[in-house]
């Protein structure tokens, strides 16, 4: 089903594109409230939930779908661009001086300057080319999205007669796809009646906060391809330009089957260090189990690790690259509170979903584990006991939050409270979430506990530490041999 309401700012490009496409798709009405997509943390309209129990909440992503669900002319790698940067660029800054129009009756100085910036490249490069998809018969994607975009200044006489009217080749192409029969259909219904006032609710909602805009720079005006720049090169930039002959041979010798790259070794198990090679470790943090992971989880260690891998064994050189799920801690014990489950069960229904999610974007682990295992509590048992035996470990007191009602001590997630920097009311013991500032449990203002909401008090308690300068020299006195020329 398809969710909207009539009045959202957000909503038109998939209006239009549902009318010029005519892709049987039912609309539902929405609250701005509603939280429509199910994992997302804030509401998000429009929404098209497909058959197969996909979600997409993009709107470009939306009418990418719809153009080429009807079978309309292909998306080209330009369209993409041009979406990108309507999205980027383009969309916030009308959002922008739409919303500061309504709320003040005027556009700031600086969003009226920056959205100028962004129509006089808009308007050179159509001076040239007439349209911005290539080779489309009829619309072409890029041209609807990017013109839905400029839309709502319709809505405004003054904003669209003193920005997009200065520019002739700008203003000719918008009115000639505005003349076109399946989009004088859909102006029909996506514009609202009373004005660009009917946008307020949404704009105020979900648009980004634009209380200074610089005017963008010229490579902020352009995509991504030199194709699509309009901008003066200089003699030195021209030189550089490469010929279609030139462009021709580097296809030649990249397809040549003389340069294909050799095929990678078979991996064998178990990776072992193996003596005149170079053995490469490679470790990437160890996700916790307390939620599902996303994107961020993944770009932000397990790709790049990933990436370091294979380029490792494209080297020849021999990888061990590992990563697991870690089990321990109070991340885990607070998802289980919170869920009515057993640590256990949360470690095993978790542990599932990473590996699957991690084998769905084929992430070349040669081992992912958990840190649960018998031969991972075997091994940390003996580390402990190792350090222990060596006198490696020393006990200190410290002052802790404890819980009276509880009888516990509360480590940093068991606490929450005021945040003593942003003043976040509901910030945990180790982080805030509203400004992502480290905090210690002993900081917070108004400290509650998680599990019964009661304040609790300062207590002193024992804690066994690593005795670091103790350690250091036999430290460095393995490392020395261990990364020595001759390992």
């Amino acid at each position: 089903c398809y969710t909207t309401v009539t009045t959202i700012f957000y909503g038109i490009k998939t209006a239009i594109f549902l009318e010029i496409t005519g892709e049987p798709v039912p609309r539902v009405t929405a609250s701005l409230k509603d939280k429509v997509a199910p994992y997302l943390s804030r509401p998000k309209l429009p929404v098209l939930k497909l058959a197969d129990g996909t979600t997409l909440f993009n709107a470009n992503a939306i009418c990418r779908f719809l153009w080429e669900k009807s079978g309309e002319n292909s998306v080209l790698i330009e369209d993409e661009e041009w979406c990108e940067w309507e999205a980027v660029k383009l969309q916030p800054v009308v959002a922008a001086a739409l919303l500061e129009h309504i709320q003040h009756g005027k556009v700031d100085d600086d969003i009226q300057a920056a959205l100028k910036a962004l129509l006089r490249h808009l308007d050179s490069l159509i001076s040239q080319h007439s349209t911005l998809s290539k080779n489309a018969q009829g619309l072409g994607f890029a041209d609807v999205i990017v013109w839905s975009s400029i839309l709502p200044l319709r809505t405004v006489d003054s904003l669209f007669t003193g920005l997009v009217v200065p520019f002739k080749s700008l203003t000719k192409w918008f009115r000639h796809l505005e003349e076109d029969e399946s989009l004088q259909k859909a102006l029909k219904s996506v514009l609202p009646k009373d004005g660009c006032k009917e946008f307020k609710e949404s704009l105020s909602a979900f648009a980004p906060q634009h209380s200074l805009i610089a005017t963008p720079k010229a490579a902020d005006t352009v995509p991504l391809r030199p194709s699509l720049s309009c901008t003066q090169t200089s003699v030195e930039e021209r030189e550089h330009t490469l010929s279609s002959e030139e462009i021709d041979r580097a296809f030649q010798i990249w397809t040549d089957p003389r340069n294909k790259a050799t095929e990678l070794k078979k991996r064998t198990v178990p990776v072992l260090p193996k003596k005149g090679e170079k053995n490469i470790l490679i470790t990437s943090a160890l996700p916790y189990v307390n939620n599902v992971p996303h994107l961020g989880n993944i770009v932000g260690s397990v790709l790049s690790a990933d990436v370091f891998a294979r380029y490792c064994r494209i080297r020849d050189w021999n990888t061990l690259y590992v990563c697991g799920t870690d089990e321990y801690g109070t991340a885990t014990e607070t998802k289980a509170l919170e869920l009515g489950s057993t640590p256990r069960e949360i470690c095993d229904r978790f542990n599932k979903i990473h590996s699957d999610i991690y084998r769905w974007f084929n992430i070349s682990f040669d081992h992912f584990g958990r840190t649960t295992t018998e031969q991972q509590t075997k091994i940390a048992q003996e580390i402990f006991l190792e350090l222990h035996k060596n006198g490696y470990l020393r006990e200190e007191v410290v002052e802790q939050l404890y819980c009276s009602h509880c009888e516990r001590f509360l480590a940093d997630r068991f606490v929450e409270g005021t945040c003593p920097f942003c003043g976040y009311e509901d910030a945990r013991g180790d982080q805030c979430d509203l400004c992502s500032k480290l905090i210690n449990p002993t900081e917070l203002k108004e400290a509650r506990c998680k599990l019964c909401k009661e304040h609790p008090v300062l207590k002193s308690s024992g804690h066994l530490f690593i005795d670091l300068p103790k350690i250091e020299p036999a430290f460095m006195e393995w490392f020395k041999k261990k990364t020595s020329e001759d390992q």
